[in-house]
């Protein structure tokens, strides 16, 4: 997601559609970013973009991000196969 987006979407739901840069300012000064996790902002043309923490930080929580995903859907694929089996055990 775009920074430019965010900060137009959020222009949009305060009803100030032209505060477009205020907004973004505020996000910028914002020092813990309950909206948005700063390091989810990618920059135009899907180029990783910047972080206040450094970029090799940004690429590692994103990656550490996408192996919980990849647990989680595990998880639920496991939990699945268990009640099918147990509602297949109940069918016999």
């Amino acid at each position: 997601m775009r920074f430019s987006t965010v900060t137009k979407w959020i222009a949009e739901r305060i009803s100030r559609p032209n505060a477009q840069q205020a907004v973004g300012t505020a996000l910028k000064k914002n020092p813990l970013p309950l909206l948005i996790p700063c390091h989810r902002v990618v920059a135009s043309g899907k180029r990783i973009g910047g972080y206040a923490l450094g970029v090799k930080l940004k690429n590692e929580l994103l990656e550490f991000e996408k192996s919980l995903c990849s647990r989680q859907k595990e998880k639920r694929k496991a939990k699945k196969c268990k009640l099918k089996r147990k509602y297949r055990l109940m069918q016999v």
